[in-house]
């Protein structure tokens, strides 16, 4: 009698549990970008306008609300290949290091959710983007934070996966800016998901 009882208990436990497995799916995003910065002014120094070409993944945790619409958090990693040209026309170059953190609501062929995929979608999201420090022409920047929102608009390439482009807009303390433009590639595997 006992151990039934603790069967039950335990099967009223994990039910709500499995329900909600059900929703959630693990994946990630590829993104390849052009990147246009305004690093900080630091000490009255003059900013940097610089730009770059930067490559960054990113592991994902998806949460199904239904068959057209996910939310997702992302947190990721990322380098650039930034560069200056200055007054006397000679080119620095440097290496970036970004780690951006995000959430995203998405619809359609984004969100990956349903039995039976949208072939377009698009999707919206906020976060926060660290970037290490710069150096260029002999100065250097101090590492700085960006806020972001980020707008993408992506296509069923073959369920669960889907490829798009994607805009970043960001700004920071010290009058940062930054924008990104780019390509994506997103997967998301969860069972009974996008087929």
């Amino acid at each position: 009698m006992i151990k039934r009882n603790y069967i039950i208990a335990f099967a009223l436990f994990m039910l709500p549990t499995l329900a909600f497995s059900q929703s959630i799916g693990i994946g990630g995003t590829i993104t390849q970008s052009i990147d246009l910065l305004v690093t900080p002014v630091n000490n009255s120094e003059r900013v940097f306008n610089v730009n770059g070409n930067a490559f960054t993944a990113y592991p994902a945790v998806y949460i199904a609300i239904n068959d057209e619409m996910s939310f997702a958090l992302e947190a990721g990693a990322g380098f650039a290949f930034m560069s200056k040209n200055n007054s006397k026309g000679e080119v620095d170059r440097d290496l970036l290091y970004t780690f951006p953190v995000l959430a995203r609501l998405n619809f359609g062929s984004a969100a990956n959710t349903g039995d039976d995929c949208s072939t377009w979608g698009y999707y919206i999201g906020a976060g926060r983007q660290w970037r290490s420090a710069i150096d260029i022409h002999g100065t250097s920047t101090t590492a700085f934070v960006t806020y972001f929102g980020e707008i993408g608009g992506t296509i069923n390439a073959t369920a669960p996966a889907d490829i798009g482009v994607f805009a970043r807009f960001g700004f920071g303390e010290n009058s940062t800016r930054g924008i990104q433009i780019g390509l994506t590639f997103s997967y998301n595997h969860r069972p009974n998901g996008c087929k």
